[in-house]
């Protein structure tokens, strides 16, 4: 069968993947742009990663690029691994890539990288544990990966109802949940038993998170200045809008867990959303909204023509060319 754009072969989609990100990452480290040289209020655990940014900026970009690689590819596992396509397709980790970090990247990046990951590991966790009926050590990991989220970048603060959405949705047990929320209070609770242990106050990590997610960042994630990033902003919030439309449009032709965890995924989709939207983010918090984003994008190339496919891709890498060249 021939290989189509939304049925490139996983390493065709590896390659331009690590390709996207070590352009923009490089791109990034040699001229940011004005808005990514603004800092918000960290985490604590964030706070921990910028200070190693302060001190090793080539290694902390490079170790950004690796996570956010790493990331992606879980991406492209979670969709192809839970069947949520009519054909095998890993066109969501070079989506994912453009998401992330093509339109702009964050003045420390270290901690949405991270994020990122986190994030795709907890669905990946979700998902996994509900197609096994029940796995304990899932959603303990999911949990745990859950509760470092905000720990890391404050924003993520919006990303624990995810927690409370895998209950509704995948109508877990109560053991599953109880291990859940252990795993989600265990992060939080070992940096605050820290801070105390070593003369300060129990509760500060939790303040200090509290105060960055709501204090404004005094810079906008997407800077309406630059017109190739608006155009790239564009294109890609008409892929996520034309997918779940497409999505919910034939979800009846999926096997009920498939359906469910991408029911699940479009709804973390939503809190992306609002995370980009929040006072406290900043331009890093593309990284890890798109995770959830990128699995679903796909969904449009393989119910599309392959010719409008592949004008809309094609557009993509264009306006994101321009936007590594010109602000």
């Amino acid at each position: 069968m021939e290989n189509t754009l939304a049925r490139q072969s996983p390493f065709a989609a590896t390659l331009t993947m690590l390709l996207i990100i070590a352009a923009a990452y490089t791109r990034f480290a040699l001229n940011p742009y004005p808005n990514e040289v603004i800092t918000a209020q960290s985490a604590p655990l964030g706070e921990w990663l910028s200070l190693f940014t302060s001190s090793h900026r080539v290694w902390a970009v490079t170790i950004a690029g690796l996570l956010t690689a790493a990331a992606g590819v879980i991406a492209g596992r979670i969709g192809t691994g839970f069947n949520f396509y009519p054909h095998h397709c890993v066109l969501s980790m070079p989506l994912y890539a453009i998401a992330a970090c093509g339109i702009f990247i964050g003045g420390e990046p270290l901690a949405p990288a991270l994020a990122a990951l986190l994030t795709a590991v907890a669905i990946y966790c979700l998902g996994s544990g509900y197609m096994r009926d029940e796995s304990l050590e899932m959603m303990f990991y999911a949990g745990m990966c859950t509760g470092l989220l905000p720990m890391l970048y404050a924003p993520c603060l919006l990303m624990l109802p995810m927690a409370l959405m895998a209950v509704i949705i995948f109508s877990i047990s109560l053991r599953e949940i109880f291990v859940m929320v252990c795993g989600i209070l265990l992060p939080p609770a070992a940096i605050c038993y820290g801070v105390w242990a070593f003369g300060g106050d129990f509760t500060a990590p939790a303040m200090q998170v509290w105060q960055a997610a709501v204090s404004d960042s005094a810079s906008l994630p997407l800077d309406s200045s630059s017109i190739a990033a608006m155009v790239l902003a564009a294109l890609t919030a008409l892929n996520i809008l034309s997918s779940v439309a497409i999505f919910f449009g034939n979800r009846y032709s999926m096997a009920v867990k498939p359906r469910s965890i991408l029911i699940f995924i479009t709804v973390i989709c939503s809190l992306s959303l609002l995370m980009i939207i929040m006072p406290s983010a900043t331009s890093g918090v593309f990284t890890p909204a798109a995770i959830p984003l990128a699995i679903i994008m796909p969904l449009l190339f393989l119910h599309i023509r392959q010719a409008v496919g592949f004008i809309l891709y094609a557009a993509m890498l264009v306006a994101l060319l321009l936007h590594l060249i010109v602000y």
